[in-house]
């Protein structure tokens, strides 16, 4: 049995160019750095709510800027001071930690952020290493970049990207002065921790997008024998495939994700199956066959989209010039041997949809 998570959304976003700013101040030998965006647009469709954990937007990130200079600096990372939602983003198996965005009434807007770091940490002149990007993975502790370095000068580049923390996002405009979310530490003789600044940009969340449905929700694939197999890599496709059927806004060109529900981390083309009480199967999985015959690769939900550049586990289902607002396709379940011998059992997987429109 195969099954399509009937809790599909749709959300789409416009992000304007990324504007920077470094904040300069009156201490010796360290500059607070800046992440400042304007008017961020999310967009979702009527009637639906956001999955707790999506991607809204794409990784946005900024120029290198200075955050430490005429110093002897050890070693070096970052505390991040933002409250934690204790949701975590995973991606291509690296796992984040969600941050919040306080609204300006202080409660949560029910958008947070994950964030990395790249560093440049440079001795006298020229002599520099470059490493990262770190994922900001450890909650409100610290983070060691590089350790036994001797550095006069260290630059990061951040990138930030944000993240449904409610399944109920109001709508509405808000502006974000969230000012502090971190400090760029670096320690030495003494511990120097310039700000990490978060403000300045505004928030629109909006309706608008696509309605989604999938028939059947449910895909009984039957009783397969392990004799149907001739080796790994042989399949057995389902009789019956799931038809997905989308009601969209004018104008907007459509992307697909589809996630592992079992393991929102996998990057694979093939499901892992569901574990259950009972006998489960060993030395197969699922997989979704698109249209084309070719097999979904899985990974984390989005409705985020670059489409000179889509991520790796997106595809197209809808051009932007297609005038057809209503329109459907088709996804075929097939149980693939992915080890030898197989065992007989219960072999159940489970896959949700998103979409990302443009």
């Amino acid at each position: 049995m195969a099954i399509i998570s009937t809790f599909i959304r749709c959300s789409a976003l416009v992000v304007s160019a990324l504007l920077l700013s470094m904040v300069n101040r009156a201490v010796a030998g360290v500059n607070s750095s800046s992440i400042r965006t304007e008017n961020v647009l999310i967009q979702k469709p009527a009637l639906t709510s956001s999955i707790i954990g999506e991607a809204l937007t794409g990784w946005i990130s900024t120029s290198e800027q200075k955050v430490g200079f005429a110093g002897a600096w050890g070693a070096f990372g970052v505390t991040i001071t933002a409250p934690v939602t204790g949701i975590r983003y995973s991606e291509g198996g690296t796992n984040f930690t969600v941050y919040d965005i306080p609204g300006p009434s202080g409660t949560s807007l029910g958008i947070g952020f994950v964030l990395k770091t790249e560093s440049r940490d440079c001795l006298i002149g020229n002599i520099c290493v470059r490493s990262g990007p770190y994922a900001q993975s450890q909650d409100n502790n610290y983070q060691q970049f590089r350790d036994v370095v001797l550095a006069n000068e260290i630059f990061y580049t951040y990138s930030i990207r944000f993240i449904a923390t409610s399944q109920n996002i109001a709508s509405g405009s808000f502006v974000i002065n969230t000012g502090q979310i971190g400090v760029a530490t670096m320690r030495g003789i003494s511990t120097d921790e310039p700000s990490i600044l978060l403000n300045g940009f505004s928030i629109t969340y909006e309706q608008r997008g696509c309605i989604a449905s999938v028939s059947p929700p449910v895909i009984h694939m039957g009783v397969v024998s392990p004799l149907q197999f001739s080796g790994v890599n042989s399949t057995v496709k389902a009789l019956l495939p799931a038809t997905v059927t989308l009601q969209c806004d004018s104008g907007l060109g459509v992307y697909a994700t589809m996630t592992d529900q079992n393991d929102i981390g996998n990057s694979s083309d093939t499901l892992i199956l569901t574990p259950g009480s009972g006998n489960v199967a060993t030395g197969v999985g699922v997989r979704f066959l698109k249209e084309n015959n070719q097999a979904v690769v899985y990974g984390p939900s989005t409705s985020a989209v670059e489409p000179t550049s889509p991520a790796p586990n997106q595809w197209e289902v809808k051009q932007k010039n297609d005038s057809n607002n209503t329109f459907s396709f088709t996804l075929t379940p097939e149980y693939i041997q992915t080890a030898d011998p197989i065992t007989p059992g219960d072999a159940n997987a489970v896959a949700s949809i998103t979409f990302a429109y443009y």
